[in-house]
């Protein structure tokens, strides 16, 4: 669960979390095909564990569902 989940297969991911009673952090670099992504999700205030790294994971699954594109320049006419 959480962002090593969340993240397209084929790539690396370093990561690291921290999590207490009502809280989960976790913070991570994701490269693979050419692009290096880094996160960090932090919750605070969650009503159990459970609820904190599934916020983490659904946060991570919508942050990289749709990859950046690479900016083109304008073109000229």
């Amino acid at each position: 669960m959480g962002i090593p989940a969340a993240a397209p297969p084929g790539g690396t991911v370093f990561f690291k979390g921290g999590w207490l009673r009502n809280l989960a952090h976790q913070a991570a670099l994701l490269e693979g095909e050419g692009h290096r992504v880094s996160l960090a999700i932090l919750t605070d205030r969650d009503p159990s564990q459970t609820y904190g790294f599934e916020t983490v994971h659904g946060v991570a699954v919508r942050l990289l569902a749709d990859p950046p594109s690479t900016p083109q320049p304008p073109s000229s006419q």
